[in-house]
């Protein structure tokens, strides 16, 4: 049985359309960001 490939987060960028729960993941991926920001999220 083949081994299943790695999930790849993708990284926050400027002017991604997120949901709260995709920012967060990708937030908690990313331990080198410092500062982002979600708006009207």
């Amino acid at each position: 049985m083949p081994l299943a490939a790695p999930v790849l987060t993708p990284p926050l960028r400027d002017g991604d359309r997120l949901t709260r729960e995709e920012f967060l993941r990708r937030w908690e991926a990313m331990p080198d960001v410092k500062r982002a920001e979600l708006i009207g999220g």
